[in-house]
């Protein structure tokens, strides 16, 4: 068990060393990755139409990418993500979208993007939005010269 456990920690060592070191030489991909971002946050918050606003979203992923909704099954393929997204903008508005503490390593052709995400959000048939928080992770991959992501993910987070 501890010899196990030491090899796991060597690991992670490594690859952190390892990560880090190509994210330190690639700081202009970094910052396109987080103006993706803050992009993505702007057409939460375009008020456009569901079809308008799902086609927005589905432009960062890439061509055969995963969606894994916080407890839901994964999401393959771009018409399974936009049936999910058409759905969910259906009946939500969003007044508020913050995203912050992004952490973006890049390597090569491929990134990691973690970040936490407050959203406020007026859902149909309840008379008082309400507030989530969520802890985010996208994998994303460089197509045709821009990053978009290959696999989005979710999970909600409660800090009290």
């Amino acid at each position: 068990m501890t010899k196990h456990l030491l090899q796991v920690v060597l690991f992670f060592i490594a690859f952190q060393t390892i990560a880090y070191a190509k994210d330190a030489a690639s700081p202009s991909e970094s910052k396109a990755i987080m103006a993706q971002l803050i992009e993505i946050a702007e057409v939460s918050l375009s008020g456009l139409p569901t079809g308008e606003m799902t086609d927005r979203y589905l432009s960062y992923f890439a061509a055969n990418p995963t969606l894994l909704p916080a407890g839901q099954a994964a999401l393959t393929g771009r018409e399974a993500i936009q049936d999910f997204y058409n759905g969910a903008f259906r009946d939500i508005v969003i007044e508020s979208n913050i995203y912050r503490d992004p952490v973006i390593v890049v390597n090569g052709d491929m990134a990691t993007r973690r970040y936490i995400g407050t959203a406020v959000l007026k859902i149909a048939d309840q008379p008082d939005p309400v507030s989530a928080t969520n802890l985010y992770l996208d994998v994303l991959i460089k197509e045709g010269g821009e990053w978009k992501m290959l696999w989005h993910s979710w999970v909600p987070v409660d800090w009290e």
